[in-house]
């Protein structure tokens, strides 16, 4: 009598284990697919945070170019003879630093006597009036 009562009870706590162990299964399978799209997911992050900052730094040069390139177009959009003038001037500024150089060092470089003396060297640099 207990083995056919028991009979009932083993088979549906059989078929309750069954049903458990495909629900495992299910379930590690859910689990694995889960984890795989995270991975993946990860990996498509990691490209575009790498994307993104090759991206702005690209940006931040190409900005870098722009000012410069901004900057040269306010020094080419000045009236071409303003432009040569100005260039004119520095390299007469350039010529006048030189012969002052020049001036200072024959002076410094004079013997002992002739700096005494108050008849100075000829000069390089002749001033504009």
């Amino acid at each position: 009598m207990s083995e056919t009562n028991n009979s009932p009870k083993v088979d549906e706590l059989t078929k309750k284990k069954e049903a458990l162990e495909t629900e495992v299964i299910k379930n590690q399978q859910l689990i694995n697919n889960l984890y795989s799209r995270f991975e993946v997911l990860n990996r498509q992050e990691t490209d575009l945070n790498n994307k993104i900052s090759n991206e702005t730094d690209e940006l931040k040069q190409l900005d870098a170019d722009l000012e410069a390139k901004k900057l040269v177009l306010q020094n080419k959009n000045l009236d071409p003879t303003q432009y040569t003038d100005l260039q004119q001037q520095v390299a007469d500024l350039n010529v006048d630093k030189q012969n002052l150089l020049k001036d200072y060092q024959e002076l410094r470089d004079r013997p002992l006597t002739k700096r005494i003396s108050n008849k100075l060297p000829e000069r390089h640099y002749l001033p504009k009036e």
